[in-house]
């Protein structure tokens, strides 16, 4: 896979991740790293992180994995939450 890019975790940089295709990332699952939820965390919403706002923590990352694009290009998810911010003063 490292052909295609260098690993990147997406909590730490901005979609579209260097274009990468290989993402990884340490986030703890909800439940902690116990059993396989580290391994079902991705996929299965009772080991999802979410953020305070309850939308899954790796959103971004899985509309770029799923598309090939991020989801609102040229905007990471720290500048869509700072326009929501400023759009609701």
């Amino acid at each position: 896979m490292s052909a295609f890019g260098p690993p990147v975790a997406p909590e730490s940089n901005e979609p579209p991740y260097g274009w990468t295709r290989m993402l990884v990332t340490d986030v703890t699952p909800v439940g902690g790293f116990v059993g396989t939820n580290a391994h079902r965390s991705p996929s299965n919403d009772l080991n999802t992180p979410l953020a305070a706002d309850g939308t899954p923590l790796p959103r971004d990352a899985w509309d770029y994995l799923l598309t090939g694009m991020p989801r609102r290009p040229g905007l990471g998810q720290q500048a869509v939450e700072t326009a929501k911010a400023r759009d609701m003063r």
